[in-house]
């Protein structure tokens, strides 16, 4: 019977749990895991030695007290080679140092042999206040040695690798680096009561709870079930320390509190756990959606790229032979292949036409692939904005004769309108703008306005149609890429390019200028307004 239970005999009694519930804790979770191996010996070895150490203060007996010393001890002999053991296998060095590990089991059979014998341990004996302590043979400084000097080693193992691996990992083994020095400070006080050294093992506690951390490190990658682990740790060692004070109680009132102490600890403990399951679960779920979501995203996106990239092909397929209808269709209708009749002449200006609407598609087409794959490239120049829309409106002014509507250029005042802007890209928005309100409008008039305000220092183009106009609806729409609501039928009859691809290009083209581009409409059949702003010095270029 136990004769005694204070703060020493508590710290090893509620170590040696500890360390059995994580080693158990953590072989269950992977037994196929070398390191969760590893870390099951070496707290297996640790817990008896706890235990026996326990018993061993506390024996009421001589006898008791020498086979709880013995059987401690050669699980201290254990211990510094299970814990090097560990390190190579969490490390991923054991190849590299194998040969020590080979070489220090050497030195475990030789302290195996002695500890049976009074060359390592002489007696045991009463010490400070404990009822019986080991005292040291004259083989026992070297097995002091052997033990540190294997500690030693694996923490400065443990410090190489922490070197050289990313700051997550890093994290990792500095959890396992400086709880294990805690527990070997804490566990390794006891040695210098076995060499008579008055100094009482107070660092003791910490030997109690390092293994949960480790514990925590190991499951690292599995989080949210160390929460867990670490709740139900908690909860048994109160219960323990609680079962404990039942046992020391001096009094029936004081052992009748300390039942109903224990029994509203096992109640709301218990309810704790349950609270604490049901939440990491759902997070668990939750995680797992999420994860789930990114690949799905991470297929989307590849897909995405995959049609990126065909869309790319097939334009550049489909260019060269549009580019030569167009350019035989023009040939033919300047009478390089002889004169037409009229019925001819008008089958060919519609080839052209037909031909030039398709060559630009296919160009929008390119140039929404490059905007995709971030390969869109500018060729920034100073561009007189004049000169530019100008030549716009005298290139499609036939077209909306044709049509019907009159088509004018207007310039506010005789100020210079000169941008930073690649030229050939700010005729494609222009083009497609003004193209596009002269497909829509039958009759009326289509108006290009440049002007500008010199306090923002900001250029603005608007052009405005008698055409067909649109709802607010389609408006917030207009921009977007492919949109659904721009491929109806609707959606083609409110002046846009078919798909609302050639305003996606344009818009994304203005954004590049560090300028803006939107419309305005007072509803259907009322005609629009596109507006485009450009900054005079081209700020946000690139």
């Amino acid at each position: 019977m136990l004769t005694s239970f204070d703060y020493y005999s508590l710290s090893l009694f509620v170590g040696g749990f500890v360390a059995i519930v994580s080693g158990v804790i953590v072989y269950i979770n992977n037994r196929h895991s070398f390191t969760n191996l590893a870390w099951f010996l070496l707290t297996i070895s640790t817990a008896i030695w706890s235990f026996g150490y326990f018993l061993m203060i506390n024996a009421p007996t001589y006898n008791i007290a020498f086979l709880s010393n013995w059987i401690l001890h050669y699980s201290a002999i254990f211990i510094p080679i299970f814990y090097l053991l560990f390190v190579l296998a969490i490390t991923g060095y054991y190849e590299r140092y194998k040969k020590i590990l080979f070489l220090s089991v050497v030195f475990l059979v030789i302290f195996l042999i002695l500890n049976s014998t009074s060359l390592l341990v002489r007696d045991v004996l009463p010490k400070f206040i404990f009822h019986y302590a080991p005292d040291a043979g004259p083989f026992y400084i070297y097995f002091t040695l052997y033990f540190f000097a294997l500690v030693l080693f694996s923490l400065i193992v443990l410090i190489l690798k922490i070197r050289s691996v990313d700051v997550t990992e890093a994290q990792r083994l500095k959890y396992i680096l400086f709880s294990s020095s805690a527990g070997f400070i804490g566990g390794g006080s006891v040695f210098f009561l076995t060499f008579n050294i008055n100094l009482p093992p107070y660092p003791l506690i910490f030997f109690t709870f390092y293994p949960i951390i480790i514990a925590y490190a190991i499951l690292r990658h599995n989080l949210f079930n160390v929460k867990i682990i670490a709740t139900e740790l908690f909860i048994f060692i109160l219960w323990i320390i609680i079962l404990i004070r039942v046992f020391l109680s001096q009094s029936p009132l004081e052992k009748g509190i300390n039942v109903t102490l224990l029994a509203l600890i096992i109640i709301f403990g218990t309810l704790l756990i349950k609270g604490v399951t049901k939440e990491v679960r759902t997070r668990e779920r939750i995680e797992g959606l999420v994860k789930d979501l990114a690949k799905a995203n991470e297929h989307l996106r590849e897909m995405e790229q995959q049609k990126s990239e065909f869309v790319s092909i097939a334009s550049h397929q489909l260019r060269t032979p549009l580019t030569a209808i167009k350019g035989y269709a023009s040939m033919i209708l300047e009478g390089s292949f002889g004169a037409l009749n009229e019925q001819a002449r008008d089958a060919v200006e519609k080839l052209f036409k037909s031909s030039q609407r398709l060559v630009g598609l296919v160009e929008d087409f390119l140039t929404v692939s490059r905007i995709e794959r971030g390969k869109m490239q500018f060729d920034f120049i100073s561009v007189d904005l004049k000169e530019l829309i100008g030549g716009v409106v005298r290139d499609l002014e036939l077209d909306a004769k044709d049509k019907g509507p009159a088509l004018t250029f207007q310039i506010e005042n005789g100020s210079l309108y000169v941008v930073r802007g690649d030229a050939l890209k700010l005729k494609q928005v222009f083009t497609n703008i003004v193209d596009n309100a002269i497909k829509f409008t039958n009759h009326g008039f289509i108006r290009v306005l440049l002007s500008r305000n010199d306090e923002t220092k900001k250029m603005r183009i608007a052009v405005s149609d008698t055409g067909a106009g649109m709802d607010f609806n389609t408006i917030l729409h207009l921009f977007k890429r492919f949109d659904e609501e721009m491929t109806s039928d609707r959606g083609r009859n409110v002046g846009m390019s078919p798909g609302g691809l050639g305003l996606y290009v344009s818009h994304q083209i203005i954004k590049a200028h560090g300028g803006t581009i939107w419309a305005q409409s007072e509803g259907l059949g009322k005609g629009s307004t596109f507006f485009v702003e450009l900054p005079e010095s081209g700020s946000g270029q690139g």
